[in-house]
């Protein structure tokens, strides 16, 4: 298992329990929660990918590497 896919599942598991995951960089944070989840669910696509060695984060139709980002979980 890959760190990527490690993140990814640290995430899933801090949603599925009820907490909020902020994911930010020095000028923006993103707050990831359930309904997040079944936002993009509901459309069809996917918010997270992972590849050999990197985590990625949608954005529009592009994909964001969030490898070096603070990855946080608050109830």
């Amino acid at each position: 298992m890959t760190d990527a896919q490690k993140k990814l599942d640290w995430i899933t598991e801090q949603v599925n329990a009820g907490r909020t995951v902020v994911i930010a960089t020095h000028y923006k944070a993103w707050e990831i929660n359930k309904r997040t989840f079944d936002r993009f669910d509901k459309a069809g696509s996917q918010l997270f990918k992972t590849d050999t060695k990197s985590l990625y984060m949608a954005r529009g139709k592009n994909w964001d590497c969030i490898d070096y980002c603070s990855i946080r979980a608050y109830s």
